[in-house]
């Protein structure tokens, strides 16, 4: 599926473990085992998507803040358009992507 990711689909890996796809029947997913399976590579997986950069912190161990304030979603979201490339030089550095370079 070569689409970006929608609202939805975000708010979606924001809310982990809440299983939001379950009641569409049409949805990939559905049965909690799509996504959720990166978590046997990483702890902090990353998703570029639809001009997003989305990390997640599930465990709350790799942001500060976050382990102390369970009101915050666990990660981050920024809209790569609106940000300082210079500021995320770290974050975007294992993802060689063409157009991450070129500031698509």
């Amino acid at each position: 599926d070569d689409a970006g990711f929608t609202e939805s689909s975000f708010e979606g890996l924001m809310e982990f473990g809440m299983g939001s796809k379950r009641l569409d029947p049409t949805a990939t997913g559905k049965f909690g085992l799509g996504f959720t399976s990166v978590y046997h590579c990483t702890d902090c997986p990353v998703v570029v998507s639809a001009g997003s950069l989305l990390v997640l912190d599930p465990l709350r161990t790799h942001f500060p803040g976050l382990a102390d304030d369970k009101a915050l979603e666990p990660g981050m979201r920024c809209e790569l358009a609106h940000e300082d490339r210079a500021l995320l030089t770290d974050q975007l550095a294992p993802l060689s992507l063409p157009f991450l370079e070129r500031g698509g």
